[in-house]
């Protein structure tokens, strides 16, 4: 039996989407999809201001109210994203 690939995870972005597939962001506007790394730059705990390093620069603004139940979970996400590529195993 073969371990399948998990399903990405999608969030609601600004007037985009961030996309967690296990091993990668990306940022999703339109038709664009880009790779990068979001940095979580100030942590309201009903907001984030988090910046998208990646083709230029983004700053992105996600809000509790959007994400209803996964909030918790995509704050988790988001900051281990920042531990992660700051200390690389």
């Amino acid at each position: 039996m073969s371990a399948s690939a998990p399903a990405p995870v999608v969030y609601p972005a600004g007037d985009g989407r961030l996309r967690w597939d296990g091993r990668q962001w990306w940022l999703e506007r339109g038709d664009a999809v880009q790779p990068g790394r979001p940095e979580v730059v100030w942590d309201f705990d009903l907001a984030l201001v988090v910046r998208w390093h990646g083709e230029g620069r983004r700053w992105l603004w996600l809000a509790r109210r959007h994400h209803g139940p996964g909030w918790h979970a995509l704050r988790v996400a988001l900051m281990h994203a920042v531990t992660t590529h700051d200390h690389p195993t």
